[in-house]
């Protein structure tokens, strides 16, 4: 059941700090394996059961740029690489977090990022049937791999209720640039170049959006009268309360309603008698435990937060994805998606209605419907320099199921520019495989981030290099008309390499190649740095490593130095995996509940 919290202390046997991805899925599998334990989720945002926009895909998608209440964003610290500015990272601020806001991309690892991970339980043959586990994989022109794809899971993962007509231009001009080949499935585990349609996180029954509160939760009955699972929403963690050095419960407060309200007001104890769980994700799992006097003890005296463990890797490390998008004209007449996100009633309220009587249509869709994975070839390699050929020996050379850069071709305007009032666009963007911690006890008071982006000295020419790549592909579709130039480098007017405007397009096998010259590459850095963001894929800041190596939990969640609390989240991924993170967040929520089951269970 869900509700707000009484004036009296709450108790009950696992209590969960967060109420996103991964603790949807703890919370059902723990109920559905152990129907007598009492499961309390505390989420500091609103339930999203009757929330129409979240649930249809391709409109819930855009309020992640409207300001939306159900989204909270993270402001990075301005960075010298990226010419002072700071990057901004939303997260969701609503039960299912940023399941309940992301795009809906179905995509995954490789197998060997997990096995990077070197844990034991955590290789990918140990994961296979946990990944299995989560989704009922059914999609139209995709054959499906038994071996990684499940059949019976919570996750629905569908072709989506429409799909643009121009994939067989995409798949030819992705070979002749780069010969990529087609192939049957890019999100394999395996596929580290190639490119095939993609899959979505929509309910092909209903048109929804496949979130985990309601997959996990809402549609298996759970958070309903009489069950175990009481949900407390409009409740954010303080901190994780002690007795001695094992955790006794959470500590929550009032979510203020606007956020640049930072008074602590409804103070309340939510106690736990077995277990606390905490799944803040990436950004409010390590704040947590500092507040809570995990992690640093230097840092955490000088704040006057009481130590109870020192554990430097809380919040030290950041990781994510580097993204770069750019936009195209396209004929006009082109099948693009534009005029729904413009809100052009004539498209919208139609798709809208649609969506409504059949759960079919524009609106069930996110126009994601075709990606690739690409690795570099030798000359690209040489290309890119010593430092980038030295890390990629490293850390990819010989794992061929490793991308260098991936990313989908997007039938609409999608940039770091603002939306044009009008026209047909469509959009290629890639993301390329940095610290969090608090500046107050006060729980609304943001923390101090640093994105980290650009930091390594093998990422600008990868950027350099893939701006290219990709714009050599959009060149090679029959409805290219030209670069949208406020999304593009400022080259110089009379560059070669200059954004043009076209009336018809050549046909793709007789497009010439762009010839850059040092100033152009200039241009491209130079673009990069005043656009490049991060992919919303954030995770590592609470490692699951040994503790001498900065680590946070242990190969069974536990965080060390404590007793009776666990982190379940994307916060303990110990390295970068080269996907979406949606799917990853499910399976540490599956694995995590295996864990807490087999341990209570044998208790």
């Amino acid at each position: 059941m869900n509700g707000s919290l009484p004036s009296e202390v709450v108790e009950g046997d696992v209590v969960i700090a967060g109420g996103g991805t991964t603790a949807c899925v703890i919370a059902a599998r723990l109920a559905e394996a152990l129907p007598d334990l009492q499961i309390i989720i505390v989420e500091s945002g609103a339930d999203n059961r009757d929330d129409e926009r979240v649930s249809r895909p391709l409109d819930g998608m855009f309020r992640v740029y409207e300001g939306a209440s159900e989204v909270r964003y993270i402001q990075s610290t301005p960075s010298e690489h990226l010419d002072g500015r700071g990057p901004v990272v939303p997260v969701g601020n609503i039960l299912g977090g940023s399941s309940s806001i992301n795009f809906m991309m179905y995509n995954n690892a490789s197998g060997s990022d997990f096995d990077d991970w070197q844990q034991p339980g955590w290789t990918f043959e140990e994961l296979k049937p946990v990944i299995r586990k989560i989704e009922t994989y059914n999609v139209a022109d995709i054959t499906r791999d038994d071996d990684v794809h499940g059949t019976e899971g919570p996750i629905p993962v569908s072709r989506g209720g429409h799909r643009v007509p121009y994939a067989e231009d995409y798949f030819r001009a992705m070979k002749l640039v780069k010969n990529v080949p087609r192939v049957e499935d890019i999100a394999d585990y395996k596929t580290g170049h190639g490119c095939s349609f993609l899959a979505k996180l929509i309910d092909p029954k209903t048109g929804r959006r496949a979130n985990a509160a309601h997959s996990y939760l809402y549609d298996r009955g759970h958070a309903s009268t009489g069950s175990n699972i009481r949900i407390l929403t409009h409740k954010t963690v303080v901190r994780v309360t002690f007795d001695g050095t094992r955790a006794s419960g959470l500590e929550v407060c009032d979510t203020p309603r606007s956020p640049l309200d930072e008074a602590v007001s409804g103070i309340q104890q939510v106690k736990a008698r077995k277990l606390v769980l905490v799944c803040g994700g990436a950004f409010g799992t390590p704040t947590i435990l500092e507040r809570s006097g995990i992690g640093k003890s230097d840092f955490l005296e000088g704040l006057g937060i009481d130590v109870v463990v020192d554990l430097p890797g809380v919040g030290k490390e950041y990781q994510d994805h580097e993204l770069t998008i750019c936009s195209y004209h396209a004929a006009e007449d082109t099948e693009t998606l534009d005029e729904y996100p413009r809100g052009e009633a004539h498209v919208k309220a139609a798709a809208d209605a649609e969506f409504k009587r059949t759960g079919g249509g524009l609106a069930a869709s996110n126009g994601f419907d075709f990606a690739f994975k690409v690795r570099p070839t030798a000359a690209d390699i040489q290309e890119m320099g010593p430092i980038f050929e030295s890390h990629w020996k490293e850390v990819a050379l010989n794992k061929p199921d490793k991308p260098l850069y991936s990313g989908p071709l997007v039938p609409y305007f999608m940039g770091p520019t603002p939306r044009p009032a009008s026209g047909r666009y469509f959009s290629l963007g890639a993301f390329l495989n940095c610290s969090v911690h608090i500046t107050s006890a006060n729980p609304h008071v943001p923390p101090s981030f640093d994105a980290g982006l650009l930091t390594h000295p093998a990422d600008l020419p990868v950027h350099v290099w893939a701006y290219k790549m990709l714009r050599e592909v959009a060149r090679r579709l029959p409805m290219y008309r030209g670069e949208y130039a406020p999304s593009h480098p400022s080259f110089a007017p009379d560059s070669t390499a200059a954004c043009v405007s076209v009336t018809q397009n050549a046909s793709p096998d007789q497009v010439q190649s762009l010839s850059y010259s040092s100033a152009d590459d200039a241009a491209i850095e130079s673009w990069v740095r005043k656009t490049v963001g991060t992919a919303y894929h954030s995770m590592s800041t609470c490692p699951m490593r040994p503790r001498e190596s900065d680590g946070v939990v242990d190969g069974h969640l536990n965080v060390y130095g404590v007793q009776g609390l666990k982190v379940a989240d994307l916060s303990i991924c110990p390295s970068n995996l080269g996907t979406n993170t949606t799917t990853v967040a499910l399976i540490i929520g599956e694995k995590a509940a295996q864990i807490v089951v087999e341990e209570l269970r044998g208790a």
